[in-house]
This record gives structure tokens, sequence and C-alpha cells, in this order.
């Protein structure tokens, strides 16, 4: 058995730990917590419950007692009006025939009817038809005799819909809250001919006793609301709640409701009179009327702590034996997405733990191992696909989305290979290249490879260059995706440019070395006859006219040898390499070429020569002087025409050690620092197209070293540049 094998099941912790009833015991303490836990709220639902609707049959009874007070009202007002007497007394319009202050005939029988009455405490009162007042009690005789019309909205209704009716509204000489109870009187039609009512005091005694009752507790206040749920008649601390609460916040009619006044918090319950919109509120303070189920709570609460405290107890003893090596465990499992493979684990845990945690740590090693690989073999991908020089993306096949990029498609892009992802690779090419790109791209996706020898990518600054696409489609796993190599081919089109342009300075080379040969004997005849001019010019006699000839030979004759030197040392600089080694004067190499040089000079700079006296050195004339050449025209193509006294062009030669140096020296715009390191390149040039090869500069190099020589450069930009020519001294 190898060492990170399990041990056999016999001796597994886990098994010891289910004979203890480890587990068994934290399930049933988290059944019984929760049992409790519902039973216990349960109860607290029920008891407030109870409560709640105690305090709503409270409520009701005590709108039962209003509605009961309000019957007999009603019922003794009925009883007289439908007395057939008075009501054909009222229908015969006998009220009109009384004397001014005379009594009605009832008048007696109303005393006794309505003497004292326990129901009506305040005034009862007849009017006829017209609201006009015939007979009160207590007997009011100046206002009866007045005969004077009674405003009051209740008897105006009563008359109006022969019917019974209920206000708060007082009558108008009573003071004080009270229930005004109409009945109209009718004839045998049913047309009422006048009407009877009754006032009950809200403030009366009686009514006070209702909202007093000692059973609905010493801390409960009670009110009777009318419709707008104004009070009419309340208990004596009720203005701590009606005072304090917004109405809106009482509960409706046949509810109950926590209502918030201030500070206190009051169960409210509200009953609804039967015949008027009256209701009946009752409040108490929850402090009291929940008293018993606070205590029940504090009970519970009390309980279900030693409940808790015994089932944390139990979890305190299993997390020491199970929990705490599954948490060690569980923290090592979290440190492998983020590449920590050192975090413990709990490998002398027993049991099945500990075979848990050794086939873990086994597994961990394996997948470090793996994932290491895996990682290395990414990031030789993706070094060798950023390092590759062409341009690589990887596209959607369907919606040619790019996926991923490497550094060159960023430099072809001119931005982070990170900000193509997402984009469109048909974007990448001009508007006219769009379906081109488009078709290529399905052609691939369905025949599996292709090549597109060349198709125009569009350049930030709104310009296009060319490239050469090889793709292929790429399946890994259950995706896939289109792979495209993009190449360059803007710097093949221009050295391919270049080239044209050099064959043809090779062609004019081949002719003009051809017509040098030919200039060079007409120019010595023209010298041979200026020579013999001279001698016969020189014979005549003294006179302006002999001197105005002799000068005008001399000027023949020193342009005439000029034009020979410069057919001899162009015929010598075309001649070329012959392949022998040789010495000479590197002086003589450099007035060779600041002679053929001179044109490009004169405009631009003043040429300074400072030439030392330096022997032999090795290598052919004409190739050494071609070297110097091509640093003399770049030197004066980096100055601009047109102030040559305040621009210098500095020629210096001397000997250091072995070898013969040559500086070639300018004071023009300079080389950018990021240019310096490819100036020696074919066909690499800062200048104008048309203007430069980027061929002269690569042949100087290729020249030196071939004759053991060297060059060097120093360049600053805006101040100038140095070329520092190395030759062998000849032995």
């Amino acid at each position: 058995m190898g060492p990170l094998a399990a041990p056999p099941m016999s001796t597994r912790w886990f098994r010891s730990l289910r004979t203890e009833g480890t587990v068994l015991l934290l399930v049933f303490v988290a059944a019984l917590e929760l049992a409790y836990a519902y039973a216990a709220l349960s109860a607290l639902r029920e008891t407030t419950a109870r409560v709640a609707a105690e305090r709503l049959e409270e409520a009701r009874a005590l709108a039962q007692r209003f509605d009961g007070l309000l019957a007999l009202g009603r019922e003794r007002l009925g009883a007289v009006a439908e007395q057939p007497g008075l009501a054909l007394w009222l229908a015969s319009n006998g009220a009109d025939a009384l004397a001014r202050g005379a009594a009605i005939p009832q008048r007696e029988t109303l005393h006794y009817l309505f003497f004292r009455s326990e129901i009506f405490t305040g005034p009862v009162a007849m009017v006829d038809r017209r609201s006009a007042l015939l007979w009160t009690e207590p007997y009011d005789a100046e206002r009866v005799a007045a005969r004077l019309p009674l405003e009051h909205e209740a008897v105006r209704r009563a008359l109006a819909e022969a019917r019974p009716q209920i206000s708060r509204q007082p009558l108008p000489w009573r003071p004080g809250p009270s229930a005004v109870l109409v009945h109209p009187i009718v004839d045998l039609s049913g047309k009422p001919v006048g009407a009877l009512l009754g006032e009950i005091p809200l403030g009366a005694s009686k009514l006070a006793g209702f909202l007093d009752d000692p059973r609905f507790g010493s801390a409960a206040v009670a009110a009777l609301l009318d419709g707008e749920d104004e009070p009419l008649l309340a208990s004596p601390r009720a203005e701590r709640l009606l005072g304090r609460a917004p109405r809106s916040a009482l509960p409706s009619a046949g509810t109950t409701a926590m209502v918030a006044a201030g500070a206190t918090q009051w169960l409210a319950a509200r009953a609804q009179l039967r015949d008027v919109p009256w209701s009946v509120v009752i409040a108490e303070d929850d402090r009291e009327a929940f008293a018993s189920v606070q205590g029940l709570k504090v009970r519970l609460l009390l309980t279900g702590l030693v409940l808790g405290a015994a089932a944390l107890l139990f979890s305190l003893l299993v997390l020491g034996r199970l929990v705490r090596p599954l948490e060690v465990l569980t923290e090592a499992a979290r440190g492998v997405p983020d590449w920590d493979f050192a975090r413990a684990v709990p490998d002398r845990a027993p049991g099945e733990l500990g075979d848990l945690s050794r086939a873990f740590d086994a597994m961990r090693i394996a997948l470090r191992t793996t994932l290491q690989g895996l990682r290395d073999s990414e990031e030789r991908y993706r070094r060798s696909i950023d390092s590759a020089n062409d341009a690589i993306f990887a596209v959607h096949p369907s919606t040619f989305d790019i996926l991923d990029a490497n550094r060159k498609a960023g430099e072809l892009a001119r931005c982070a290979p990170g900000d193509l992802i997402g984009r469109c690779l048909l974007d990448l090419h001009p508007d006219d290249q769009r379906e081109r790109g488009r078709d290529f791209a399905a052609r691939v996706a369905t025949a599996g490879e292709g090549t597109l020898p060349e198709i125009d990518l569009a350049s930030p600054g709104g310009g296009r260059f060319p490239v050469s696409i090889s793709a292929s489609m790429i399946v890994h796993g259950a995706g896939r995706f289109l792979q495209l190599i993009c190449r360059d081919l803007s710097e093949r089109k221009r050295m391919e440019h270049e080239l044209v342009q050099a064959e043809k300075l090779s062609t004019v080379g081949v002719l003009a070395a051809g017509i040098l040969h030919e200039l060079s004997t007409p120019l010595s005849y023209v010298q041979a006859n200026l020579d013999q001019a001279k001698e016969d010019v020189a014979a005549l006699e003294e006179g302006p006219r002999a001197r105005a000839l002799r000068s005008g030979i001399e000027d023949a004759l020193e342009g005439s040898q000029r034009a020979m030197t410069i057919v001899r040392d162009l015929r010598i600089f075309a001649r070329g390499n012959d392949g022998k080694g040789s010495a000479f004067d590197v002086n003589d190499a450099v007035r060779m070429a600041l002679r053929m040089a001179q044109h490009e000079l004169k405009h631009r700079a003043t040429v300074v020569t400072e030439l030392g006296q330096v022997p032999q050195v090795v290598g052919q004339l004409t190739e050494v002087s071609q070297v110097f050449l091509n640093l003399l025209v770049n030197a004066a193509h980096a100055i601009a025409p047109g102030d040559p006294k305040r621009n210098r062009v500095q020629v210096v030669t001397a000997v250091e050690g072995e070898r013969a140096l040559a500086k070639v020296s300018d004071t023009g715009a300079g080389i950018a620092p990021e240019a310096l390191t490819r100036i020696f390149d074919p066909f690499f040039t800062t200048k104008p197209a048309g203007v430069g090869t980027g061929l002269g500069l690569a042949i100087s190099r290729d020249i030196l070293s071939r004759i053991g020589g060297g060059i060097r450069v120093e360049s600053t930009v805006g101040r100038g540049t140095t070329f520092t020519v190395e030759l062998l001294l000849a032995a």
C-alpha cells in the first residue's frame, strides 16, 4: 500500500463518531429549536390575537349599549308621534287657530309622557309642518308663544323625507354636545304634518358611565366618534390618544390596530353603531394590554436561551472533533485557485477526515505540477505568438469578432492588443475592402484554410497599407476559431520600389561612364587649342584688346581644366573595384568626394576642411571616395537650402593609434534616437520619397567592413550629426 493510501474502513473515526451520537444530537437539537420556535411564535400570535379580540368585543358591547339607548329614544318618540289625535289635529291646521300664547290641547298628555324621562334628559319639543315650535318639555312659554321656526338640520330632513333622524347638532338654545332624535308625525296619507324631537345630552353622567366602565381596565380610554371621526363623547384620558394620533391611524369599524400617539403605543378597537354613522373606539396602553403577552414572551425567551446554550455547547464539542479539520481543509482548497499550495492540511486528522486530507494533498501536488506545466506551455505559446513579426488574430468564425491578438497586431492597428478584443475584424479594412475581407473569412470558415495574397488594412490616420493573409480554422475541444496571420507588405513594396530605383541608377551610371569617355576627347581638343590661343595672344602688342583676349582665354582655360578634372574624377569613381587591395591617400578620397558633391553643398552650407598629415591607408580610392560622397550628400540634405553662411559642413582627417580617422559633421536637423538604430539598414531612409534610396549608408558600411574599417554615428536632434570613418593604415 502506498504512502498516500487510505486506512481500512474499520479504523475510520467517523464510524465511532456516529456511535457517540454527535451527528444525531446536532440534528435533534436543531429540530428541537425549530419546533420550540414555531410553538413559541404560535403561542405569542394566539395570545396577541386573543387580547385584540377581547378588546374588539368590549368595543362592540359598548356600541350595543349606545344602540340600545338610541333605540329606546326612537321607540318613545315613535309611540307618541303615532297617536291618531295628535296627527289629525296637526293635519287640520289646528295650530294655526291657536291664540298667541295659548297652549296646544295635547300639552298635558305630552307632559305626562315625557316628564322626567330617563332617556331624554334634555328638552323634548314638537313642531308643525313649518318647523314652528308648538310645545317643549320642560315647557318654555316664551319660545312656544313666539311660534318661531326651529332651525335644525335633522328637523328639516325628517319633515322632508318623512323618516326618523339622529343628529349631533344641539337645539339652538342648548349648549354642549348632544344627540337629537327627530320622529316625523304623518297624516293618514303619510305626509309629514309635524315632528317630535328629543335631546340626549352627551355630557350626561349616565353616558359618561358607559365609557368609564371598570371592565375596560385602568389604563383604557374610550370615545364616541361621529362620521368625521370627531369625538362626541370621550373618557377623561382619551385626549392622550385622540389629541396626539392622526385620525387616519385609527382602526376601521370592526377591526383592531396599533396606534402610535406620541411615545405611547395603543391597542385600539373600533365598533360601528347600528343606525347612525357613529362609532365607538376603545384603546389601551400596549404595555397594559399585552402585559400577559410580555410575560409569556419573557418565559419563552428564557426557555429558548437555555435550549440555545445547550445546542451551542454540543456544537462546540462537535466543532473540536469534526468541523475544525474540515475548516482547515476548506481553507487549503480555497488557496488552490490563487496558486497557493502551501496552506496546511489536517494530515493527522483521524478516520475519513485523515483519508480525505491525504488524498486532497496528493491531488493538490499533482494539480500544481500539471498547472505549472500548463502555465509554462501557455507562456511559451504567448511569447512565441507575441514575438512573431506577423500580426496574428484569433477571430470568431461567424461574427468575425476578434477574440485575441498578438503584439504585432496591436502595432499594425496603433493600439494595445487588448483594445482589439471585441472589435470586428472587418472594421480594420477600408470601406471598399470590407466585403472582400468578409468573403475570405467566410470561405476559410467553410473550407478550413485559405490564403489571400494581398488586401489592404486601414491605418488610424486615414491611410491604408497592404497585407497578405494566411488563415486556418483552429478546433479546440467543443470550440473553434479562425486564426489569421497577416504579414505587412509595406516594407516589401517599398524595397521593390527602391530596387527598381537602384536599377535605374545603375543603368544611369553605366550610361554616364560612356558619356564621360566620349567627353574626354573633345575636352582635350578644347584644352590644346586654348593653350595655343594663349601663346598666340601673348605675342600680340600690348593694349586693351590684347588684355581682354588674354583674360577671356585664361577663364576658358580654367573652366576647361575644371571640366577635365571632374571628368577624370568621375571616370575614376565609375571604374569601380577591381577586387585588388591597394593603398591610397585618404585626403585624395576626401577631395574627390568634395569636388563631386560641390553642387549639393554650395547652396546649403559652408565647407570647412581640416586635412591632417595622414599616411597611406588600406583600400580602394574609388570605394572610399564613394563613402565620403554618400556622407557629404547626406549632410547637405540634412540642411535646408538658402543660408549657406550660417550652416556648416566640416571634414577632418587625423591619425589615432593604428587607424586613420575621417569625421564628417554637419549642423543640420539631426537624427531621431529611434531612427539611429536603423540608418544602416538597407532601404531605410529618413528622406522624402524620391530623394534617397536608403542604400547609401548600408553600402558605405559594407565597403568599410570589407577593408577592415568601420563607421559610427553621433547625432543630436536640432544640433547636427557626426559620422566617423575608421581606416586601417597601410604597412
